[in-house]
Order: structure tokens, then C-alpha cells, then sequence
């Protein structure tokens, strides 16, 4: 069990062509997990409102090797990958 104390949007490219200026190409979220001292970094492609996930939340989950499993309060399941784990603080 942890809590969920920050979700940061990221990207790169801009996507050519593409009807809306400035639009990324590529688009995920890296979420920042905090549970039992360690502060563990995890990236997804779905928002934390999709996700069924808010900030300062928590966060039910199971690590696995460079993943992370969340359960969300939905009873849905979350694959995340984790980039990762440090004990001091790596949010921004």
C-alpha cells in the first residue's frame, strides 16, 4: 500500500501533419508512487482520471521485478512500468 503524490504529463515530437499545432506525437504519464520509504517513478499511457487514480491517494500495488501492478479503487487492474526506485525523494 502507498500513496500516489504526484502524476506529471511527458512527450516528445511534435506530430506533423497533425490538425491541432504543438500536439505531441508520443504522450505518456509517469506517475510518483510513495510506499514504505522508497519513492518509486512508473510510466503509463492513461491519465490518472482514466486510471481511477488522484493525487495524494492511495495506492494499492504489487512489484514485480520492472513492473507494478495497481489496483485501482474501480477493482481494475494497472500494468505500469517502473523507471524507478530510490529512497529519497525523485518526484519533482
Amino acid at each position: 500500500m502507498g500513496r500516489l503524490v504526484a502524476a506529471d504529463l511527458s512527450g516528445h515530437g511534435l506530430n506533423p501533419g497533425s490538425q491541432q499545432p504543438g500536439k505531441r506525437s508520443d504522450v505518456w504519464w509517469v506517475y510518483c508512487i510513495s510506499a514504505d520509504g522508497k519513492v518509486f517513478s512508473v510510466v503509463s499511457r492513461e491519465s490518472p482520471p482514466k486510471a481511477g487514480l488522484t493525487v495524494n491517494g492511495p495506492v494499492t500495488f504489487l512489484l514485480e521485478r520492472d513492473r507494478i501492478q495497481i489496483l485501482n479503487p474501480n477493482g481494475k487492474r494497472l500494468v505500469m512500468r517502473v523507471l524507478r526506485r530510490r529512497s529519497e525523494n525523485i518526484c519533482r
